[in-house]
């Protein structure tokens, strides 16, 4: 009898159970949507076609409007690295700690570290990230710890652009490209 509810609502049993997981898998895609409302529309179209300054401006009115706008802060946070200002990227991931840390913080935190210089602290924030949603950034991750623990240093800013590099790839997979 539940089989036909499910089957009616046009879900599987598999469906309802995975409808959780498939939330989460997305929490860190660049191509997730920002909002509804117009303004977050068309900032998610700007960062699609790599508009990152303008793509930055309109997230900002998004936070403006909503301070705790949880995916504006994160799409700003991808601006800032392709502009190479890390060090406002480090503070809009410093606010989203506070609220909740996640896969995305602890990802993006690594990265920004590494261009700063930090492989330490890179590393620490990527031993954290568990997205296994994400293999070509798990493997960008596993590739310089690997390299970093055999002995050889790898250059903190070439360990992060090998891993945004893969973050990168990883969104094109997902979208077909």
């Amino acid at each position: 009898m539940s089989q036909n509810k499910y089957h009616k609502s046009g879900m599987s049993r598999r469906d309802v159970l995975m409808a959780p997981w498939q939330r989460f898998r997305r929490q860190d895609s660049r191509d997730s949507k920002t909002g509804w409302d117009a303004s977050a529309r068309e900032a998610d179209g700007l960062l699609r076609e790599g508009h990152f300054q303008q793509a930055l401006a309109a997230y900002r009115k998004c936070v403006a409007q909503d301070p705790g706008h949880r995916e504006a802060q994160k799409k700003m946070v991808v601006c800032y690295l392709w502009l190479e200002r890390y060090r406002q990227a480090r503070k809009v991931l410093d606010r989203l700690r506070q609220d909740q840390e996640d896969d995305f913080v602890h990802l993006y935190s690594g990265v920004v570290a590494a261009f700063e210089g930090d492989l330490t602290a890179a590393f620490a924030e990527w031993d954290r990230y568990a997205n296994y949603d994400q293999p070509l950034v798990l493997r960008a991750i596993n590739l310089q710890l690997a390299l970093y623990e055999s002995g050889e240093s790898p250059d903190p800013e070439e360990a992060g652009r090998a891993v945004f590099e893969a973050i990168e790839e990883q969104r094109r997979r997902d979208r077909g490209q």
